[in-house]
């Protein structure tokens, strides 16, 4: 299962949950995996940082992040950065990160849930290419 939740959040994370940080720089304490491709461009994230056009921020994530991307090539990048032990768990269970039982990630970036964040349309994202995706609760 793939879930996203936010920095903060992690100490309450089941620790069997694989953190991988979407965020353009994570916390300097944060020693997780990293995928970059999700994080939003500093061009237009300094943008929304001083106007808060919400519309603003959506269309150029979309245009120059997802749209630039392909689906099987994301979830394939996210399975390359496991460790070998999950990649053999998914190998011996004979299924992928997607309907594994025991091989969960969460994609993390900083806003708590209620407030505007990029993981929102990541999540989006993937639920439009029929992979559920949901935000973790504890």
């Amino acid at each position: 299962m793939i879930y996203t939740s936010f920095f903060d959040n992690l100490n309450s994370i089941n620790s069997d949950i694989i953190p991988i940080s979407i965020a353009g720089r994570p916390p300097e304490w944060y020693e997780g995996l990293e995928y970059k491709k999700l994080a939003p461009k500093l061009s237009f994230f300094k943008v929304w940082e001083q106007t808060k056009d919400n519309e603003y921020y959506i269309d150029n994530y979309n245009k120059l992040i997802l749209d630039k991307l392909d689906i099987e090539s994301v979830i394939n990048d996210i399975y390359n950065k496991l460790s070998d032990t999950y990649k053999n768990k998914l190998h011996k269970e004979n299924r992928t990160i997607l309907d594994s039982k025991e091989v969960n990630i969460v994609l993390l970036c900083y806003e708590k849930p209620n407030e505007f964040c990029h993981r929102h349309l990541v999540r989006n994202w993937f639920n439009q290419h029929n992979i559920k995706v949901e935000e973790w609760r504890n």
